[in-house]
């Protein structure tokens, strides 16, 4: 069963005292200004949800937005949150500095409603950006999850101090607070999550690629590039494991 968040989750971590290591966090660059920016979390689910908790523990006196089409995500419970809920909520997105998008939300629905120079950003960029340690990524048409999972208990038999999210139904940026240099993450990389991705793994594993995710990209070729962004971006000391006699 994968790690799920709920709002009993974020209320409990919002009311209790946590200790972290907030300055590692308030240091990263990717991160720099934005307490001073609009900010608005695009979408409600599990990794929505993750994304206002970080910025809720970062960010402690800042009022953050949701914008979600389902009217039934708002907690009047969660203080400092401005709601822009129902058929409208992509109207709210032109008033933000800085949009942090679900994957599961199309670009093109999105980029109408931005004002210019509007950051679209995602819960996987901003863990790319700020993690300290090396990541390991997983994509594939198929396989991933599975893939993911064995990597993942191959390190930790190897007595490595590793761990697992992203696709694989555990958001990630939870481990920011206590991420540490020498650790390996596994991370399990959609197509959605590569899509606006501009920073690549140290360690890329691409399993495999044929038509897949449709009714999301327009066409295969578009699904492929967003597939390509998992090396696109690496450096010569960098690795990509792929299968050479896959078409």
């Amino acid at each position: 069963m994968g790690w799920k968040i709920g709002w009993h989750f974020l209320l409990f971590y919002h009311k209790n005292v946590i200790i972290y290591n907030m300055e590692k966090i308030k240091n990263c660059h990717f991160l720099e200004g934005w307490e001073k920016k609009k900010i608005l979390i695009l979408g409600l689910g599990r990794e929505g949800k993750d994304n206002l908790f970080f910025l809720r523990k970062i960010f402690p006196g800042k009022i953050i937005a949701v914008a979600d089409q389902n009217k039934k995500v708002k907690n009047k419970r969660i203080k400092k949150i401005k709601w822009h809920l129902g058929k409208e909520y992509l109207k709210s997105l032109k008033k933000y500095d800085i949009i942090i998008k679900t994957p599961g939300i199309r670009n093109e629905i999105v980029l109408p409603h931005l004002k210019k120079g509007a950051l679209l950003s995602s819960q996987t960029e901003i863990f790319f950006n700020c993690y300290p340690g090396k990541i390991i990524g997983i994509t594939g048409t198929k396989g991933k999850g599975t893939v993911s999972s064995l990597i993942f208990q191959i390190l930790k038999r190897a007595k490595k101090n590793a761990f697992l999210g992203g696709n694989i139904e555990k958001p990630v940026l939870k481990y920011l607070f206590s991420a540490k240099k020498n650790d390996l993450f596994v991370y399990e990389l959609s197509s959605h999550q590569l899509v606006n991705l501009n920073k690549s793994p140290s360690i890329a594993v691409f399993l495999n690629l044929f038509p897949a995710h449709l009714d999301f990209f327009k066409d295969f070729n578009s699904y492929k590039k967003a597939k390509e962004h998992i090396c696109r971006w690496q450096k010569k000391e960098d690795y990509i494991i792929y299968n050479s006699k896959d078409p």
